[in-house]
């Protein structure tokens, strides 16, 4: 996946997560959270002997706020595990089929990413819904999950699984033995993300949360028992200024100053500048750049009948339509076919111009 070395706090999380602390990782987006924490549980699975099997039901459970975020942690997922073909990653959210979700849920799914919506209502009724083997809940983005007025089904949901402050949950015996640990990512720190981090960590490892800004003694504290009510009585926490945010150590900024009006004209410049150097430095890419333009132009030449007149193949370049797929010079290959095609063609017109040859009777000698 291109990973060369860890993000700071990657190199603060993992060796936590490994060690099997209940962890709670305060970072902005963009600083690698998610592999932060799948790469322990999939290092934690992949070592199981003997192993897993899909039959056992869920061992991991990775709770995000949107849909978005649920397909994006589901393909990174799945490029952590192409060595691990038994680990069967999958995915339940909201606007999905619900018979197709439930058949994949009865076949198993060892690692699954949800939304909490969709995951509360597989856990009421769909009894094929595995879930006596699972370490792991992870809340990812948990202050947007609360935003969006997920409160309640994240408290229904970690009474459902028996995860409030517990340390083991239910035990299955075909797996060797394994502590509950619950996982909490969130960028900002505010009253309800304390509050669910109060009612599901058991003596968390704060990460990437500065001490003079936040008691460990008082992050947790609160009362109160519904995330989604105002609190009566206020957190001792620092407000949150523009102190507070530090952007991600690996993120590199740059800007263009250009006059209004040439505001699309130099993005889609750039965009394209990006777009060639990608495909120039990876051999992968430049292949597809290359069958990609091999396809049109076929396609473009395919066209019949009165289609000839709007695609004009006489007045195609392809050295613009090479550009146009990132590639600086047009294949030779596609030039030679394309010549051969055009000199057909001609080759044909000038033959209906003439009229339909005549065969020549030869008379048979006596």
């Amino acid at each position: 996946m291109g990973f060369e070395a860890p993000t700071h706090v990657q190199a603060q999380a993992i060796p936590v997560i490994l060690a099997g602390e209940h962890v709670l990782v305060n970072a902005a987006t963009g600083t690698g959270k998610t592999v932060t924490y799948l790469a322990p549980v999939i290092h934690h699975l992949q070592d199981y002997t003997p192993r897993i099997d899909r039959s056992q039901g869920t061992f991991a459970l990775v709770l995000v706020p949107t849909r978005e975020l649920c397909m994006q942690v589901y393909e990174i997922l799945q490029k952590l595990l192409h060595r691990f073909h038994w680990i069967v990653p999958g995915y339940v959210m909201g606007g999905e089929s619900r018979s197709k979700e439930k058949a994949r849920l009865r076949k198993g799914i060892s690692i699954l990413v949800a939304t909490p919506g969709r995951l509360l209502d597989h856990l009421k009724n769909t009894s094929s819904f595995v879930h006596t083997n699972l370490r792991w809940i992870i809340f990812d983005e948990a202050d947007r999950i609360l935003e969006l007025g997920f409160g309640k089904e994240i408290e229904e949901i970690l009474d459902f699984l028996g995860s409030r402050k517990s340390g083991s949950g239910s035990k299955g015996n075909e797996v060797p033995e394994f502590k509950r640990q619950n996982l909490l990512l969130s960028a900002t720190l505010n009253e309800k993300v304390n509050h669910l981090a109060k009612m599901s960590l058991e003596n968390p490892v704060l990460i990437g949360i500065d001490d003079k800004k936040v008691q460990p003694d008082t992050l947790l504290e609160r009362k109160g028992s519904d995330m989604n009510k105002e609190v009566e009585q206020p957190i001792k926490m620092t407000g949150s200024s523009s102190a507070d945010y530090n952007l991600p150590a690996q993120l590199v900024q740059r800007y263009v100053k250009v006059p209004c009006g040439a505001r699309l004209v130099v993005l889609l410049s750039i965009l394209k500048h990006l777009f060639e150097r990608e495909a120039s430095q990876k051999p992968k890419m430049k292949s597809l750049a290359k069958d990609a333009f091999c396809s049109w132009v076929r396609a473009y030449t395919a066209h019949r009948g009165e289609l000839k007149g709007i695609f004009m193949v006489k007045k195609l370049h392809l050295g613009h339509v090479a550009k146009s797929f990132a590639l600086k010079e047009q294949p030779s290959l596609v030039g030679r076919s394309f010549q051969m095609q055009t000199k057909k063609r001609k080759r044909d017109q000038k033959q209906k111009q003439k009229g339909p040859l005549r065969k020549r009777k030869v008379g048979s000698k006596t």
